[in-house]
């Protein structure tokens, strides 16, 4: 999910949230070992833009 922005001709900007959900994955060892990894993610981007005519 996201969110863009334009601020002017040459700049932008970018907003973004990303959810990992990794539950219940397993190893190949001998002892089985079951994990459960969530993550949480908020990426800011600001872009520019050298020739923004084109």
């Amino acid at each position: 999910m996201g969110l863009d922005y334009s601020i002017n001709q040459s700049w932008s900007a970018r907003l973004e949230y990303l959810l990992v959900l990794l539950d219940g994955f397993s190893t190949a060892a001998p002892v089985l070992n079951v994990c459960k990894l969530d993550n949480d993610i908020i990426r800011a981007v600001f872009n520019y833009k050298v020739m923004p005519s084109l």
